[in-house]
């Protein structure tokens, strides 16, 4: 193995090792928020993945920060006082998926779609909008991941 593949092989494992790290430094709060809410940890990381890959400070070009990318309105309708503070991210968007799955009957595909679009979106297309297909694959791929799948 030359030099360049050993550094991008060292690169790849250290990006998955980090995101591990990551993830292990919010388990109590995904563990409290999966009893809480019915959601498996699983699903509750992998839409931490997709959203801001176990970064709270991340921010959108929309304005939606923190671990579960909330939006202002959307935190504020959860309880949710700083969206950058790891647990009320994570608290929040935990209750913010329940209503929704709740919602849909348990449709994932049209949880994450309402998740990631807002629920507007699910009304406008009369259904799934093919807009977040990317979007709710990665978060299933994800899913699936962690899951063990």
């Amino acid at each position: 193995m030359n030099r360049v593949t050993y550094l991008f092989v060292f690169v790849i494992m250290l990006g998955a090792s980090s995101a591990s790290t990551a993830s292990a430094q919010y388990d109590a709060y995904i563990r409290e928020a999966s009893v809480l809410y019915s959601l498996p940890e699983a699903f509750i990381r992998a839409v931490i993945r997709t959203e801001s890959n176990f970064h709270p400070t991340s921010r959108s070009s929309a304005g939606a920060v923190g671990l579960m990318q909330l939006m202002p309105a959307t935190a504020r309708s959860m309880g949710v006082t700083d969206r950058y503070d790891p647990y009320q991210s994570i608290m929040g968007g935990c209750r913010y998926l329940r209503l929704l799955a709740n919602r849909y009957g348990g449709n994932l595909a049209l949880t994450l779609a309402a998740y990631n679009a807002g629920p507007g979106s699910i009304i406008r297309a009369g259904g799934f909008p093919p807009s977040v297909t990317g979007y709710v694959n990665a978060v299933l791929r994800h899913y699936r991941s962690y899951a063990g799948r």
